[in-house]
């Protein structure tokens, strides 16, 4: 149990210096004496700050340039089209309330079947005889 207990605490202890130890910088590390920001009184400047760099001239082949106006065309018409069943959703949402009103002016004024027979049809038709199947056979 002592060895348990003993080996826990120096395992925290080695943690809890381990943070200490991260902290601690080397004034000679090697990234912070190798770089450095420089002015203009450092005097010329390194070709590789002042070299100019030439870019590749533009290829004559336009496809690529006709394909990307061609998608920017169908983006527009898209956009267009957009903007038009948007009208409509909201000239539908502006007129809901009248739609409702006669959807249910509609309901009220539905008759109702009776009302809808026409003149000398009788209530109950008449129902014939079940025709009886030949005897003498």
């Amino acid at each position: 149990m002592n060895t348990k207990l003993a080996l826990l605490w120096t395992v925290s202890l080695l943690l809890g210096c381990s943070g200490a130890w991260a902290d601690q910088h080397d004034s000679t590390d090697e990234a912070e004496s190798t770089i450095r920001i420089m002015d203009a009184s450092d005097g010329t400047l390194p070709d590789a700050v002042t070299r100019e760099i030439e870019l590749p001239a533009l290829p004559e082949d336009t496809a690529a340039v006709d394909a990307a106006a061609g998608g920017f065309e169908a983006a527009e018409a898209g956009i267009a089209r957009r903007e038009g069943g948007l009208a409509t959703a909201e000239g539908a949402l502006e007129n809901r309330q009248d739609m409702a009103n006669d959807a249910l002016e509609n309901v009220e004024n539905r008759g109702r079947y009776e009302d809808f027979i026409p003149d000398g049809i009788p209530e109950t038709p008449d129902v014939p005889e079940v025709p009886q199947p030949p005897s003498g056979g």
